[in-house]
Parts: C-alpha cells; structure tokens; sequence
C-alpha cells in the first residue's frame, strides 16, 4: 500500500537467462538499457559457435538438399544463402561473451559453446577454454550446428567431459529462424533425442526455448521437453521466445502436476525474439494464470538456485 491507502505494484527482481550479446546486431550499451527497463539484476549471456563454412561441407551440404527435397524446395542457393546469413550475424564467441562479463561482472554471467561437429579434439580443447575463461556453462544447438544428436559420439564426448566439470550444459530444443522454421531442418531439436546422454549426466541441463519454439507449429515438443524434465530432477526448462506458455492454464498445470514449477526459467532471447526484455518480462507479470509467487520464482528464485549449484 502508498500512504494514500492504494495498491502498488510490486517490482519483480529479473534474472534472464537466455540474451544474445550478437556483436553484429546489438550493441553492449543496448542491452545494458534494455536489461535496466526490465529490472534484470543478472542476464545469461550466450555465446554461438556456429560456422557458416559448415554448410559447404560435403556431408552437411548433402544434407541440406536431402531435407530441402522432402519439403519440395528446389532452390538450393536460396536455403544456403539464408542459411550463411544467419550464422554470420549469430556468431558470438566465447571470448567476446568473457570480455563483457568481465566488464560487468555484477550484471553479467557467461555460457560458452561448443560446436561438436568439429571433433573430439576441438570439443576437448574449447571446453578447457569455457573453463579457462570462467563461463558457466555451455550452449550447443543441433540445428545451427548441423548434428543429429542419435548415437552421436562427438555429443557422447562431450557430456563425459562434462560431468568432470561443475558447468550448465544448454541444449537449444524446437525450431530455429529461417529455413530451420521447417519441421525437416529442426527435428534434430527434439529433445528426447538428448535422453540417452541426458540420463547419464551430472550436470544441470536446461532445454531452451521448453522444446517449443515453432512459429508455424507452436509447442512443437512440449510433451517430450516435459516428460524429460519431469524425469530427471538436473533438467531444467527456460522460457525464452515462448513465454505465452504462462498465459495457457493447461500449460502451467502440466507444469504443476509435474513439479517444475520450481524448474522454470525466465529468458528473453533478445534481441532475437520480436520483443524487448521488459515486454517479455511483463508477459510473467500479466500472467492470470500464475500466482505471485510462481512469479516470483519464474522471473527470479528459480535462477539464483541453479547459479548457486555451478
């Protein structure tokens, strides 16, 4: 209550855990502004080791018309020029993520990646590297990356070395921009494909996005994203790009029925989602379906328990 006897409306502390620091389309001082709107005390910034010489490679660019031909697309040089496209502007190093929370430590942690296509040795050498420049975890993506997660021994690799570090491993699950909105070119970000390495894990293992980014079918794997989180207690889901999923009751009574409530990540995925952090954040705010302390927990308590695990 104000002194005038009226309602005021609490200010809900933010950690996002899912910000591109995209050197190419935003500026540090950017988002320093856009994370002050929303109220962030901590942002998650992501690197992307991705390549966009990868889609010139014999067996991915094989790959690539294989998929194309089981949507009918005949346009080849179209796919890979939007394809290079936007793995030129996602490209975000590990160094360049460190540079910027060593620069704000008190409003920055980091999460490297790892692009596994490259072999054990890079794996081996680019995890010594996460740790070396005190990144939290790593981020690796099927879809920008080019990598069927079934029998793959590069990802076998990997979570071995992993569980010999106290690190956060993120998994992007569900679609991507571009051609990667086709069902064809994401399914690899199915995340019960991950199940099999997931279930021998140490570490916590947060499933971007809940498995649900799709703009053309929405909660694209929800249902397997849920049934996993609900099966091993190091999973963790974030919201990033889908937080209308707390706009759906049946969506958040899953969630309760499942005990995640208390697993669930806010993240923003800007600049890459179409709103701004504070848009994003008030989405939890208006929420009717969650209470305020489910609020609470989602925007803030839920992160601050994993950071403190790492």
């Amino acid at each position: 209550m104000d002194e005038k006897g009226g309602n005021v409306k609490e200010m809900l502390k933010v950690v996002d855990f899912h910000l591109h620091p995209l050197p190419r389309i935003v500026s540090i001082e950017m988002i320093l502004k856009e994370i002050k709107k929303a109220n962030v005390v901590l942002a998650v910034l992501l690197g992307l080791d991705v390549d966009p010489k990868n889609i010139l490679k014999r067996k991915i660019k094989k790959l690539i018309i294989k998929q194309t031909q089981e949507v009918f697309v005949w346009n080849y040089e179209e796919i890979y020029s939007q394809m290079k496209e936007i793995l030129t502007l996602g490209k975000t190093s590990n160094e360049y993520v460190a540079e910027i929370v060593s620069s704000y430590p008190r409003r920055f942690v980091g999460i490297g990646s790892i692009d596994i296509n490259k072999g054990g040795r890079y794996i081996k050498n680019k995890l010594q590297e996460i740790v070396k420049l005190d990144l939290k975890g790593v981020k690796i993506l099927p879809t920008l990356q080019f990598f069927n997660p079934e029998g793959n021994r590069n990802l076998k690799k990997l979570f071995n070395l992993l569980n010999k570090e106290s690190l956060i491993l993120m998994i992007h699950c569900g679609c991507d921009p571009g051609p990667w909105e086709m069902e064809e070119f994401c399914r690899v970000g199915n995340p019960k494909l991950f199940e099999p390495f997931i279930k021998k894990s140490h570490n916590p293992v947060v499933l971007a996005h809940s498995g649900s980014y799709s703009a053309h079918e929405p909660k694209i794997y929800l249902k397997e994203a849920l049934e996993i989180a609900e099966q091993y207690e190091n999973v963790w889901l974030d919201l990033s790009a889908v937080t209308y999923l707390v706009e759906e009751e049946e969506v958040v009574e899953e969630f309760r029925n499942r005990n995640l409530m208390d697993r669930l990540l806010f993240g923003s995925d800007y600049p890459v989602f179409k709103l701004g952090i504070k848009e994003t954040v008030e989405i939890i705010e208006r929420s009717p379906v969650l209470s305020q302390s489910e609020k609470r927990d989602v925007l803030f308590e839920n992160a601050k328990k994993l950071l403190e695990k790492i």
